[in-house]
């Protein structure tokens, strides 16, 4: 699916949940096994017949012009049939693989895919993994970890720095302003997600909450799948900041040797 006038259908990680949103939304129904938005277009894999797929485009493409606020119509969808199981079994992880084989690097964690919900990063399509076994039974989800950054422990957050976006992000959710019941939900999770030596206040001032919120949620049960999402996505967002923090010295290291070699006259 893309616009008919070319332009980029999303750049921030919000507009990015809330396409997900949408695709899990009028996919779940329709068998969706995978998604992708990559900067112009969408990649989708639904197990429906011919004409419910052209019902899930077309819905998708009036929401996705709603909620993202698009000049422009979509084009009409190209629909392709996938027939051999074999074609499936490499649609899949070819559908989720987008952004490296576009070269895009607007959504470096997967807002607007539906890897998140495979691999347990995000509690929007909870049957998303069981979904997919049910289609292709021998595809092994270990196979998309090399699509996202960083490991995949479960130990606990050790610092609130990436607690709050990690939250959102594991509702798809813009931000956690609100009392609405997704958020109030999610924020409990996120406090049950972050280590007990974090102090109180810094999870707080993180959350937007009051220290006493933060005692009170520590004493109630979350949902353990939100939990560990919150955790990956924390967990995933440190390893991209640290990456940064290698890539930046690097770069500075180079660009101050460049500077050098020209000041020198090298190579006059």
């Amino acid at each position: 699916m893309r616009l008919r006038v070319d332009r980029v259908l999303a750049r921030a990680a919000a507009e990015f949940r809330a396409a997900a949103r949408v695709l899990v939304e009028q996919g779940t129904e329709r068998g969706l096994l995978a998604f992708r938005l990559v900067d112009t277009h969408v990649h989708a894999i639904v197990t429906c017949s011919r004409f419910e797929a052209g019902r899930f485009a077309r819905y998708c493409a009036s929401a996705l012009r709603q909620r993202l606020a698009l000049p422009s119509p979509f084009e009409p969808a190209r629909i392709m049939p996938i027939v051999e199981l074999r074609h499936l079994y490499r649609a899949v992880p070819y559908v989720l693989r987008q952004t490296e084989h576009h070269g895009a690097v607007l959504d470096p964690t997967h807002d607007g895919s539906s890897l998140p919900d495979l691999l347990g990063l995000r509690c929007i399509d909870l049957d998303a993994a069981n979904r997919l076994a049910r289609a292709l039974p021998r595809f092994e989800r270990r196979e998309l970890l090399p699509t996202l950054p960083g490991g995949f422990g479960d130990e606990p957050v050790g610092s609130a720095a990436h607690l709050a976006d990690a939250a959102a992000a594991a509702m798809a959710l813009p931000d956690l302003v609100g009392q609405d019941e997704a958020r109030v939900v999610v924020r409990g999770a996120a406090v049950a997600a972050v280590h007990e030596a974090v102090a109180t206040g810094d999870i707080a001032r993180a959350l937007g909450i009051s220290p006493r919120a933060v005692r009170r949620l520590r004493a109630e049960r979350a949902d353990p799948r939100l939990v560990r999402a919150v955790r990956l996505q924390a967990m995933l967002r440190e390893h991209l900041a640290e990456a940064r923090r290698f890539v930046s010295p690097t770069l500075s290291r180079v660009s101050t040797a460049r500077r050098e070699h020209r000041l020198l006259g090298a190579g006059d």
